[in-house]
């Protein structure tokens, strides 16, 4: 398995060079999942630059030849989602592998079973 964060620039250029910022963004992530993973090895932390998430997510899935892609959604609606796009949305419709889409998790749900943040954190698997 293979977990994802993308730094996405969009429309505001970074103050640091990509390269400090992916290696920011592994340091983080590698955190995360240590404290998220019941055995280490497991999943393998990977990060991707650029101005689209979603572009960035199917490269790497195309790249990694995944059986499976799993990401997380916001589940906004209305304008919001108008204005901000859906990076699950185009992952489904552009991924070259299956793509199973998790709304994030409801507030009772997230507090019973401990795991608020886990949705929020999925990408590539």
């Amino acid at each position: 398995m293979r977990s994802l964060v993308v730094a996405a620039f969009g429309f505001v250029s970074p103050t640091l060079s990509p390269t400090v910022l992916a290696e920011a963004a592994k340091q983080e992530l590698r955190g995360f999942l240590a404290a998220h993973r019941s055995r280490p090895g497991q999943v393998e932390p990977a990060v991707r630059t650029g101005a689209s998430p979603a572009a960035e997510i199917v490269e790497e899935a195309a790249e990694w030849h995944a059986d499976v892609l799993v990401v997380g959604t916001h589940a906004w609606h209305g304008t919001r989602r108008m204005l901000l796009g859906s990076t699950a949305e185009a992952c489904m419709r552009d991924a070259p592998c299956n793509v199973l889409a998790l709304p994030p998790l409801g507030p009772a749900v997230a507090r019973a079973s401990g795991h608020a943040r886990t949705a929020a954190a999925l990408a590539i698997a």
